[in-house]
């Protein structure tokens, strides 16, 4: 950190241990998936009413067979009237109407045999298949929005749309305060320094560590059941790319907003490595010099934040395999 100013940001994945084991929640307000051994539990809520509910959506370590219409429970003699249930794994199951397994295998043969459970077989598993299909696009569109934070961009006022110009003496706090009251998923810092006619800003951004972000997604197998797993390494690097990028592109916009006074920002982004005796020590991953101009014609909500960046004049050195190599940062102005 090369600025004597810092601010600490975002409130991150939170990672709960308990004696069942680790697991990881993921989202915020309203809206929150919690990853564990036990399965995905999708968190509903209405802030400020007391509202809210949990549903397990996926996964864990339940026993096979378990309907969502009740335990198995064996029934003490047949009945003619039957439901059509589907197990976790996508498995058909037939329950009586109180909502219990049907486990008499001649029963079930029977019940297998009538038009009815022919007819109702497909349109069951059909839903099963929709429902899981949307939360599944639910579960990873919030994973996304971990990654793209640029969509949460304000669009960059021009000179002639600000009514009330702060003085530069009154800057410095200024952006402290804008910078505090920004709320997302990642947790970072970030530390600034003015120069002296306040047109230039130059910004270290202490990037969020891969190893603190989500890299699970959601998918439907071929019997339509939901499972998540890790992304490929391939995904995971590229979604970290777009996300430290979508942050630089994110913090850029706000400060720029802060006054039309700022016509330059250098934002340089870095991370903790240790070097060959072991030391961890700060590492600069990019080092990008923005001009408002640009900001002010972008539809940043739209733009792919890493080509986005790379259009100004900067310094990175990312692999083929998007792996970041350490840069040496623009000096401040």
């Amino acid at each position: 950190m090369r600025f004597r100013k810092t601010v600490k940001l975002g409130k991150g994945i939170k990672l709960n241990l308990s004696k069942s084991g680790p697991s990881v929640t993921v989202g915020g307000k309203g809206l929150s998936f919690n990853i564990g051994k036990k399965g995905i539990f999708m968190n509903t809520s209405i802030p400020g009413t007391g509202l809210y509910d949990r549903k397990k959506i996926a996964g864990g370590s339940s026993s096979k067979g378990q309907s969502r219409s009740g335990g198995n429970i064996k029934t003490e003699k047949p009945i003619d009237e039957f439901n059509l249930a589907v197990s976790d794994e996508g498995d058909i199951i037939i329950v009586s109407p109180a909502g219990y397994p049907i486990t008499d295998e001649s029963m079930k043969r029977r019940i297998r045999a009538t038009e009815r459970y022919k007819s109702e077989k497909q349109a069951v598993l059909d839903a099963f298949r929709e429902e899981n299909r949307v939360k599944a696009d639910e579960f990873n569109r919030t994973i996304d929005e971990f990654v793209n934070i640029h969509t949460l961009s304000p669009c960059v006022k021009k000179t002639e749309d600000y009514t009330d110009v702060l003085k530069n003496e009154d800057l410095d706090d200024a952006i402290e305060k804008v910078l505090t009251g920004i709320d997302l998923p990642v947790e970072f810092s970030a530390g600034f320094q003015l120069s002296e006619d306040c047109s230039t800003i130059d910004v270290d951004l202490d990037l969020p560590e891969c190893e603190d972000m989500s890299f699970q997604k959601a998918v439907q197998t071929a019997n339509g059941s939901l499972q998540t797993g890790r992304k490929a390494q391939d995904e995971i690097r590229r979604d970290y790319r777009n996300c430290v990028f979508s942050l630089t592109v994110f913090i850029a916009a706000n400060i720029f907003n802060t006054s039309p006074i700022i016509q330059n920002i250098t934002v340089s982004g870095y991370t903790q490595r240790r070097n060959t005796k072991g030391d961890i020590k700060d590492v600069y991953l990019f080092s990008e010099r923005f001009d408002r101009t640009a900001f002010e014609n972008a539809d940043l909500k739209s733009v792919e934040p890493y080509e986005f960046c790379m259009s100004f004049e900067n310094r990175c050195n990312l692999s083929q395999t998007m792996s970041f190599k350490e840069i040496e940062p623009y000096d401040p102005i």
